[in-house]
Order: structure tokens, then C-alpha cells, then sequence
């Protein structure tokens, strides 16, 4: 889970991945069925097994299409996001490679481009077969007919790719008969023979468009939360009920008056202890008895040498960039907030209180983990004072 969600398995991916995984390891195998692929591949006009795009797909066997089936939509997802970005993509040997070998028959039929295809007919009778063969043609051609013609060709390709190609060069470049690497993003490319199940997976969700950003700013009601805090709190949190409490703040999941007015859940809208319309930023920080407990709790991080932790705007609810300790503590206030009955005085005795019995549980979690070490450098600015 990145931001937020179950990381649960889609179905879809899961056979894809290893259905995939199966035929790319059956391409290197010694066993026949590496001979029926390739035979099933030259059938189909397939030089090599493995390709960059499949225009026919193989009938005689389920694993072999599903294989072909998904390289194809992984071949989109990449240069749907040009390899990590033109300016990335044209820095890296791998990404202008890949893009320069992009055969350009099987490219254009796979994409029912049937005009662009029997155009380009005449010049693969003169050789031309790649996309850095078309780009460099386009530099060289002097005929004003030939050069319409290639340039219809090249309308055919995302701008962005025909940019990466350009920097083909055969000194530095190796212009590929198979598909050699698998790109996972944010410039990492993995070998095909080398990728894991578990990262077919995650890449098809992408690329499949199975996986939605929640979009928090908007959620909350704030600006700039940091989704990377989620993975640092799950670090941070051994304690379930504080995780539970983490993961409705962040998705907006408290019980207000508004909310259960809305549901017919209660008769009235307003905060039982200000009178105003409770919301969830009003719950959280505008009512009065809120601002007062937050202001109790500063003190004490104060008094901690943990100021940069101090709650003094309605963001600073959202923000989990402190300390371990802090993040506990806020949580656990945020849990009073949210009883039933609201709280009213939330003095600093009755936060340091609530400071205490959290230490305790906190060690007892850290004992039964055999992390006691962890949970002292934790809570050493509350530890150091109770020792004295």
C-alpha cells in the first residue's frame, strides 16, 4: 500500500504476470516447450519469440497469447511515459535502444494503421525497418515526395518517441532483434528474463489502469499532504487501534454531527460542547475546546524539546514528518476528540495522563515485539524526566 487502500491482488494481473513470467521462461528453456514457441512464433511471421509488439497473437496455445498479449500492453504503458521522460529517455542506452528497435511493421499493424503500413512497404523493400532507420531517413532524404511520405509514416508515433530515437546512434546504441528489458519506471529497467511475478503485478495494475491516487489535498480539506507519510506511520504504529485512528483521519472517516445528521443518526448538526455546526475540521480544531487541548499539548512538547511538533494550524493535524513519539501522542488525542462524548478539558494533566498510559501500552507492545531498544530511543524525551 503507497497511498492508502488494501494492497490486495487484482485477478487480471495476477494470471497476466504469470502467465508472462511462464513464457518468458520457457523462451531460454531446454525444454520442448520452448520449441513449440518458437515454431508458433515463425508461424506467425516472428523472426524472434520475443518481441516488443505482437500485431497476431498465437492460437495454439493460451499461455503463448496471454505472453505476447501482455508485452503489448506493457510496450504501450512505457511509451505512454516515454521511458521516465523524454529528457530521461534520452540519457539512458537502454530507453533509446528499446524505442530505436521499435519494429516498425509489426508496430503499425498491431495498431491497425493500414494506410501508414502499405506506405511503409516500399521502403522495407529498401531496408527500412526500425524507427531509428525512419528517423535517420528523414535527416538524409533530399526527395520532397519521399520525404511527405516518411513524414506521414512518422505522424504515426508519439512525438516523444521519435525524439528518444533521433539519439540513436550505432557507435553508442545496439539496435535490438528481442525485447531485452522491462521497464518498471522512474528510469528502472529490469531484464526480461529477470522480472518477478510480484513486479508484473504491481506494473500491470498501472498500466492496466487498476490502481486510483487518492486525491488527499481535496479529502481533507488542506494542501501539500505528503502520501509518503503513510508508509513512515505503518513503520511508526505497532499499536492497532492508533493505526485505525491514522488511517480514518486521513481518509476522512469520522463520525461528525454533520456526518450523522446526513444519515438520520442523530437530530442535530451542532457540537454538543461549542453549539456550532460540528464538522470534521471543526471536531479536529475550530471548536474552542479543541484549540485549548492543543494548546495544553504544545506545552508539553515544548517543555520536551519537541516544539517542531506543535499543532498551531488545522495542516499540522495532517503532517507526520516528526517525531515517533509526537505522532503517537497526536493520535491519541485525536482518539478523545472522537469518543462519543466529546471532551471538554483536555488539561495538561489529563494529557500527560493520557501520555502515560500510552508509554505503557507502547512498552508492552515493544516487549511482546522484542523491540524495547526501539521503543526507548522512541519515547526517550518522556523517559529521561521519569527516571529522575
Amino acid at each position: 500500500m503507497r497511498n492508502g487502500g488494501l494492497k490486495a491482488p487484482d485477478i487480471e494481473c495476477l494470471d497476466r504476470s504469470l502467465k508472462l513470467k511462464q513464457f518468458l521462461r520457457a523462451s531460454k528453456s531446454s525444454h520442448v516447450i520452448a520449441s513449440f514457441q518458437t515454431y508458433s512464433s515463425e508461424n506467425l511471421g516472428y523472426d524472434k519469440v520475443i518481441k516488443q509488439d505482437y500485431h497476431k497473437l498465437s492460437q495454439d496455445d493460451w499461455v503463448l497469447k496471454v505472453g505476447q498479449e501482455t508485452i503489448n500492453i506493457l510496450s504501450d504503458h512505457a511509451r505512454s511515459i516515454v521511458y521516465g521522460g523524454v529528457e530521461i529517455a534520452k540519457t539512458s542506452t537502454i530507453a533509446i535502444n528499446i524505442v530505436g528497435s521499435i519494429y516498425i511493421p509489426n508496430y503499425l499493424r498491431r495498431k491497425e494503421k493500414l494506410l501508414a503500413n502499405c506506405i511503409f512497404n516500399k521502403f522495407k523493400e529498401e531496408g527500412l525497418e526500425t524507427l531509428k532507420d525512419l528517423t535517420l531517413e528523414l535527416e538524409v532524404t533530399r526527395d520532397r515526395n519521399r520525404f511527405k511520405l516518411l513524414k506521414f509514416i512518422e505522424s504515426n508515433f508519439e512525438p516523444n518517441l521519435i525524439e528518444v530515437a533521433k539519439d540513436f546512434n550505432d557507435d553508442f546504441n545496439t539496435e535490438l532483434l528481442t525485447l531485452t528489458h522491462i521497464f518498471l519506471g522512474n528510469d528502472t529497467y529490469v531484464p526480461v528474463h529477470d522480472i518477478t511475478v510480484k513486479q508484473l503485478q504491481t506494473l500491470l495494475k498501472t498500466a492496466l489502469r487498476k490502481t486510483s491516487k487518492t486525491d488527499f489535498d481535496s479529502k481533507l480539506g488542506i494542501s501539500n499532504f505528503d502520501p509518503e507519510c503513510i508508509i513512515k506511520v505503518r513503520k511508526q504504529i505497532s499499536n492497532v487501534k492508533l493505526r485505525n485512528i491514522f488511517y480514518r483521519l486521513i481518509n476522512n472517516d469520522f463520525f461528525t454531527k454533520s456526518k450523522m445528521l446526513k444519515f438520520r443518526m442523530t437530530d442535530s448538526a451542532e457540537c454538543e460542547r461549542c453549539g456550532a455546526i460540528e464538522s470534521t475540521k471543526h471536531l479536529l480544531w475550530e471548536c474552542p475546546f479543541s484549540q485549548a487541548a492543543w494548546k495544553n499539548l504544545n506545552s508539553i512538547l515544548e517543555e520536551k524539546k519537541l516544539g517542531l511538533d506543535k499543532i498551531v494550524t488545522y495542516e499540522n493535524i495532517f503532517d507526520f514528518g516528526g517525531s515517533a513519539c509526537a505522532t503517537l501522542i497526536k493520535l491519541k488525542i485525536i482518539n478523545e476528540f472522537i469518543q462519543i462524548e466529546r471532551p471538554k478539558h483536555l488539561s495538561e494533566s489529563k494529557i500527560q495522563a493520557l501520555i502515560k498510559l500510552l508509554i505503557i501500552t507502547e512498552k508492552y507492545i515493544a516487549i511482546k515485539n522484542q523491540k524495547v531498544e526501539k521503543f526507548k530511543e522512541r519515547w526517550k524525551p518522556f523517559l529521561v524526566n521519569q527516571s529522575r
